[in-house]
Formats: structure tokens, C-alpha cells, sequence
């Protein structure tokens, strides 16, 4: 598990659903916090697909990624090879952030990836920003049915991974004169 920690990380990651005939709003929502913080970061932001949507890939890009990364084999219904397929992406690529929807699959695969990397996770966050300084992610979610909220950080291991409540960010801003990269994997 060392060798999982001492690289670099950088780049926010996006986990996205392409179920359905347009993007999920809780997906486009996770998107727009995740550009939202790559901008602040100043690192790119990359969406996983791991199925080839209905809808053009390049949406992804037109709603903020950088990178839109389509997974090449078939894994419908299949958290386990989602699992592997992530895991060996997030070897690859390193990115200091990862994002999913609180809806399924997005919290499942959340937490079998955290405990993969035995790392932290922080679920149903209804608030996310940045220590730019220190480069970690504050999380904030309800706690005592929702009477309370409570920061939460992770100061070691990396990635930092969340799952956003759905309806708790806006969508990002769609711009189709965005560029980025579909990168099949």
C-alpha cells in the first residue's frame, strides 16, 4: 500500500453514470463541484464512464471535464469489474480528488475504492470546498438527522473521495465550445 502513497497526486475525478438518455443531474451536479475545484487546484478534471452512453461522450466536456475516460469492456451490473477497472485508473493517473453521485452505483463503488486504498470517505456531503494551502478537501455533511453539520477533512492518504447528495450543488454550466479528450480505456 506504500507505493499507492508516495506519488504525486493531482487531477479531481469525476465518477459519472450514462444510464438514460441525458446525464444524470446528480452526476452533472458532482461534475460542476468537481470543475469547480480543479479550477482552484489548477488540475485537470476527468469524468470515468463505463459505458458508452447514448448520448455523446463529449457531453461530459461540454459540462466541464477535461478528460473523458470510456471504459472499453462492458461492466453493467457489475460493481466488481467497476471496481478493478477504477482501481487500476486511479493507479494509473493519480488524481488528488474523487468524486461520485450519492446515488447507486456511486456510493457503493465510493466505498469499495476507499477501502482498496484505505483511505477516508466522506458520504453525502452537502458542502465541499478547498484549503488551497494544504491542498484538502472540506467536506461538510448533516449529522443528528440533519440538526447539525460537521467538516470533515482528511489530512493522510490520498485520494480524498466523497459522494455528493444529490440536489445539494448546482449543474455545472454547459459550454459546448469546451475542448477536452474521450480516452477509452
Amino acid at each position: 500500500m506504500e507505493e499507492k502513497q508516495s506519488k504525486e497526486f493531482r487531477g479531481v475525478f469525476v465518477f459519472v453514470d450514462s444510464a438514460g438518455r441525458t446525464p444524470h443531474p446528480g452526476d452533472l451536479q458532482a461534475l460542476g463541484k468537481g470543475r469547480e475545484i480543479a479550477d482552484q487546484l489548477g488540475v485537470y478534471l476527468s469524468a470515468i464512464l463505463f459505458e458508452i452512453p447514448v448520448f455523446t461522450p463529449r457531453e461530459w466536456v461540454f459540462h466541464g471535464a477535461d478528460r473523458v475516460y470510456l471504459s472499453s469492456q462492458s461492466s453493467a451490473g457489475n460493481i466488481g469489474k467497476k471496481v478493478v477497472s477504477s482501481e487500476a485508473l486511479i493507479l494509473k493517473e493519480s488524481p488528488e480528488i474523487v468524486l461520485f453521485s450519492s446515488r447507486f452505483p456511486g456510493n457503493e463503488l465510493a466505498g469499495r475504492l476507499a477501502e482498496r486504498f484505505r483511505v477516508g470517505l466522506v458520504a453525502g456531503c452537502r458542502n465541499l470546498a478547498m484549503d488551497i494551502e494544504n491542498r484538502l478537501l472540506i467536506m461538510t455533511r448533516p449529522a443528528f438527522g440533519g440538526k447539525v453539520s460537521h467538516d470533515w477533512i482528511i489530512p493522510e492518504g490520498r485520494p480524498q473521495m466523497a459522494t455528493l447528495a444529490e440536489g445539494a450543488f448546482p449543474e455545472g454550466f454547459r459550454d459546448e465550445s469546451r475542448e477536452g479528450e474521450v480516452i477509452s480505456v
